[in-house]
């Protein structure tokens, strides 16, 4: 008689004598494995991979024919019980044994299943076994998914079937018990059903057979009866953790007509009826909330003085996570070990970070960790979504048809990016015109990163920096459209120009060529100095002259030090200048003019001057308009503002010939700015808002919205330029606009000393007073200290006004432009 005992600690007897003389160790655990599927056949080769998992699959079969024969054998007269129902199968015959688990299949008895087994297939058995007592167990807090509750019971109400998806770790099991908890209370009968220790289906027919015991099992009725008494009781049947048993469950769902089924899975289960209801990841608020209660369950709470950073860490935290309560509850279990900060920091690499040090007694093992989490989901996967998962990792952020098309180099890309969003492993949105956008969330884009090593993903890389260079080329960036297109692109550019590097730095290098205005003007000097100075040792001497002079001046525009920068353009101009390169040499002139905009006028009329009549003689219509652009902003500098304002107005014609978005918003920008020093404010009101309809970069924005906080500012209306200072301020930081701030902190300092808030006046005008300084903007300091002797004189602080009017004085010439300003030193 054999006799097995897998509550508590495992013993395996043969007519009451201890089972001895197994070579092998694992022989004892695929006894236990058998035992603990009461009957039902399992694939070998699922048993090969479940106990070898490292191992060749063919050496892997040979482990496990070499294991049966030893237990075979000590086994001895029950033997017998091992059988073959297929020659691909194995079963053991449990028929007349005796098994302290058959006592216990409704979750009653002692002690846990193999007790002291830490095997992931024996802690998913415990978590089965847990699950199918008839009272399910209390459910932890359910954040922010009130809505969705009630979506899924209204739902329920009509469909036959619905299908909790999403991606692993997004609440779908926790949201399914809610569901149980609410319609138990109201006295209806609920089956709960946990089907995650069931291995993928390899043939139908079998995981069906075995879904239907698994079923009976769980709930406590002859299987031969299933049918009749789940229709007489109007019982709802939740199916939790369906995705590697989608077919067999649909087949189940089918045969079972007239019963409610509430199914939990990465992907829909493909049945009549069914209605999918996905589960999105918590809204950042509800996130943050449920971090700081596990955080707090683990004792760990924030000191009331660091509230406000703790909080903004938390919500950091939560994002790079992508809000998921899996992984939340994983990163908050880190906390025992480190500061919030600290965790922060480390989320780079959060698939090696997010782990649990053990598994808790029944809990699904893949939870455990959220790189398991996700591989479960990869597994699933057949091959040619598997290649196309790991090709995608190589995008950064979000990607259209086309990119996906060139990525996967296949024009099927259409029904491999529907599986995966099918499989919850894409998400999909869509564009304000209806062109759809795909992305990873940042968990599961970090795990497709992690098969960087898999040759399709070399190969993937390759297509993709290659598509976004052609991009590049094609693209416009002085149009609105071209810059959006560029905009949603910045991350992909970034990663093509780390390929290029390594693999082609002279193209990686006429990519940032192409791209200069949005490198420079766009994106505020990104990528950095430091990456085009790499790709231009890398290059050496396989760069052409052109070439060599153009990438020295643009490193010239992403270096912030204003003495390097001016050395490396007189350099490059004069090499242009020697070889007779007049184009290369007027885009040098046009570099210096903006180089010197903040600090010498004069220099910046010579240097346009000479553009100007360079960009003439080649007849280059658009070096002669930002030659033009240049000669305004110097007259407006000097305080010629007749002649700055014939200049903007001249440019403005050609800026729209060109039909440059960004010229004719600058043009638009300088014409206002004029207007606004002359006090001609009711000229100047349009053609402010016409320049903000016409800029198509965050740059222009900012500074228009500026300008419109100087129109509000200068005609009364303090809140509304305070609002304007504060969207620019915005967009600065955002684009890593480096001088626009300074002149936007002194205004808003005015205006918060006229409102007598002189606290937060000081603060801003001091914080100009640094950025000026530091970027040595010498003409902009003498203006900058007589508004610090005004807040003063106001704040009624005369010996504090005096010394800033006499440093005022000292200082360079102050800006001339502003008269209302300047007046205000009169009362010195």
């Amino acid at each position: 008689m054999l006799t097995l005992r897998l509550l508590g600690s495992p013993s395996f007897w043969v007519n009451g004598v201890p089972l001895t003389g197994l070579r092998y160790p694992q022989g004892r655990k695929l006894l236990a494995y058998l035992a603990l599927q009461k009957g039902r056949p399992v694939e070998r080769a699922y048993l090969a991979g479940l106990f070898w998992p490292e191992t060749d699959p063919a050496q892997a079969l040979f482990y496990l024919r070499r294991t049966l024969s030893d237990l075979r054998k000590a086994l001895g007269p029950e033997s017998t019980r091992l059988l073959s129902p297929t020659p691909r199968t194995l079963a053991l015959n449990l028929e007349g044994a005796e098994c302290d688990l058959a006592r216990g299949a409704s979750g009653e008895g002692e002690g846990e299943i193999l007790q002291g087994w830490t095997d992931d297939w024996v802690l998913a058995a415990r978590q089965a076994r847990q699950s199918a007592k008839p009272a399910i167990r209390t459910t932890p807090r359910l954040l922010g998914r009130d809505e969705l509750l009630k979506s899924t019971l209204a739902l329920l109400d009509t469909a036959p079937v619905v299908t909790l998806t999403g991606p692993g770790g997004v609440g779908k099991t926790r949201l399914a018990r809610a569901v149980v908890q609410s319609l138990q209370a109201t006295g209806a009968g609920v089956g709960f059903v946990s089907l995650a220790s069931l291995p993928p289906a390899m043939h139908l027919e079998s995981t069906l057979e075995e879904l239907w015991h698994t079923l009976a099992t769980a709930l406590d009725i002859p299987q031969a009866a299933l049918a009749t008494q789940l229709k007489r009781r109007s019982t709802l049947v939740v199916l939790d953790n369906c995705e590697q048993v989608c077919a067999a469950c649909a087949a189940l769902i089918t045969a079972l007509p007239g019963v409610r089924f509430l199914a939990t899975s990465r992907t829909p289960l493909g049945c009549e009826g069914e209605q999918p209801l996905a589960v999105p990841p918590l809204e950042l608020d509800v996130a943050a909330t449920l971090f700081r209660e596990h955080a707090a369950a683990l004792g760990v709470t924030c000191p009331r003085d660091a509230r406000d950073a703790h909080d903004a860490t938390v919500e950091a935290i939560c994002q790079s996570v992508d809000c998921l309560p899996l992984a939340i509850e994983l990163a908050a279990s880190r906390l025992t070990l480190m500061s919030a900060a600290q965790l922060r920091e480390r989320l780079g690499t959060p698939l090696r970070l997010l782990r649990r040090s053990q598994t808790s007694p029944g809990e699904i093992p893949r939870q455990a960790t959220l790189e398991a989490t996700i591989q479960w989901s990869y597994s699933l996967l057949p091959e040619p979504e598997r290649l196309a998962f790991i090709r995608l990792g190589v995008f950064q952020g979000e990607w259209g048809l086309e990119a996906a098309e060139a990525v996967l180099e296949t024009l099927d890309a259409d029904t491999l990016l529907e599986s995966l969003v099918r499989q919850s492993l894409l998400v999909v949105s869509r564009t304000a015109s209806g062109e759809p956008r795909f992305h990873f969330l940042e968990t599961i884009r970090a795990f497709a990163r992690s098969q960087c090593a898999e040759p399709a993903y070399a190969s993937a890389a390759r297509a993709h920096a290659h598509y976004f260079y052609a991009l590049a080329q094609c693209a416009h960036p002085e149009q609105r459209e071209g810059v959006q297109q560029l905009e949603a692109s910045r991350r992909e550019f970034a990663a093509a120009l780390a390929w290029f590097e390594i693999n082609s730095p002279v193209t990686g290098i006429a990519l940032m060529l192409v791209l200069e205005t949005f490198w420079v003007r766009l994106s505020g000097g990104f990528p950095s100095h430091t990456c085009l100075t790499r790709l231009m040792s890398a290059a050496g001497n396989d760069l052409s002259l052109p070439q060599r002079i153009q990438a020295q001046r643009l490193l010239a525009a992403l270096t912030l030090e204003y003495s390097e920068a001016q050395r490396l353009l007189i350099e490059a101009h004069a090499l242009a200048l020697q070889h007779a390169l007049e184009r290369e040499r007027g885009y040098c002139l046009l570099a210096l003019c903006l180089l010197e905009k903040q600090r010498n006028a004069d220099a910046v009329r010579r240097y346009a001057q000479e553009a100007h009549a360079c960009f003439t003689h080649q007849d280059d219509l658009a070096g002669q308009t930002y030659a033009l652009e240049y000669l305004a902003v110097a007259a407006l500098c000097q305080g010629k503002l007749s002649e700055a304002e014939q200049g903007y107005t001249q440019f403005l014609v050609l800026a729209r010939q060109l039909e440059s978005h960004i010229s004719t918003g600058d043009a638009l920008y300088g014409l206002a700015q004029v207007l606004i020093f002359q006090e001609r404010y009711s000229e100047a009101e349009p053609i402010v808002h016409e320049a903000l309809g016409q800029m198509p970069d965050e740059m222009g924005q900012a500074n228009v919205r500026y300008l419109l906080g100087e129109l509000a500012r200068h005609t009364g209306q303090p809140t509304a330029a305070l609002a304007h200072y504060t969207e620019a301020l915005r967009l600065c930081h955002d684009n890593m606009i480096h001088v626009l701030p300074a002149f936007i902190e002194r205004s808003r300092a005015i205006v918060l000393a006229s409102q007598k808030d002189f606290a937060a006046a000081w603060a801003s005008v001091q914080a100009a007073l640094v950025e000026f300084r530091r970027y040595r903007i010498g003409a902009q300091l003498g203006s900058t200290l007589a508004e610090m002797a005004w807040i003063a004189h106001r704040e009624g602080k005369p010996r504090e006004a005096q010394a800033f009017f006499e440093q005022a004085t000292q200082a360079p010439p102050r800006d001339i432009r502003h008269p209302r300003d300047e007046a205000r030193l009169q009362i010195f």
